[in-house]
Order: structure tokens, then sequence, then C-alpha cells
């Protein structure tokens, strides 16, 4: 009979909080709405991808629609009211580099194609 305590086991590491999605302390306004979204409930997994969406929209200059759709008040009520929505339009977003590229599906090739139209510098 095994008199341990399973809360106090060393072996169990379900005590430990969940690594942080953004330096510490916090940098830049995309690892505070990080830091925001995780205090109030939003799921890990939408907070990193939240915080990776409003992060390249910023580095990268995106524009038009994909800029629209990165603001931080428009990705916080598609992932707490659309969440499956949210991911999947923030993969499409993150995978194109904000709709202005795709790249071709071939394992051998390294080949973008431009999205025209799609895309502007506004």
């Amino acid at each position: 009979m095994n008199d341990t305590d399973p809360k106090t086991d060393t072996d169990d590491h379900n005590d430990e909080p969940p690594p942080r999605v953004y330096p510490d302390p916090p940098t830049y306004h995309w690892d505070f709405w990080a830091e925001d979204m995780l205090e109030r409930g939003l799921d890990r997994d939408l907070a990193i991808l939240g915080r990776a969406v409003i992060r390249e929209t910023d580095q990268h200059r995106w524009g038009g629609l994909a800029a629209r759709l990165a603001c931080g008040h428009v990705v916080e009520e598609l992932m707490t009211r659309a969440p499956q929505l949210a991911a999947r339009l923030y993969d499409v977003l993150l995978e194109t580099d904000g709709l202005r590229y795709a790249w071709v599906e071939d394992e051998k090739s390294s080949e973008m194609v431009e999205l025209p139209g799609l895309y502007d510098h506004s």
C-alpha cells in the first residue's frame, strides 16, 4: 500500500503552471494582449494563435482585410464568440502571410504564388 499523497508526489507535475506564451515580463502589445486574454479565461492555444496573428500583422505590415481582421479587438471577439472559425481563419492568415502568398503544394518546391487583389498596402 502506498501512503504517498498524490498531490505532494514529486513525480506529479500537473500542479506546475503552463509555460507562458509571451516573455516575462511582457514586452510588446501582442504579449500584453495574450496575457490579458489568458487572465480572462481564453483557451491557451487560442491565446498563442492570437498573439502570433497580432505580432505578424505588425511585423510583416499586413494591410487591407488581413490587417483589419488582425486588430486586437477583432481577434478577441472572434476567439471568444466563434473560436473554431477564428482558429481556421487565423491559421490561413498566418500560412499566407496576411493573404499575400500561398506556397506551392509540392514537397520539392519552395515556390510561392502571389495572391493578387487580396492584399493592398493600405
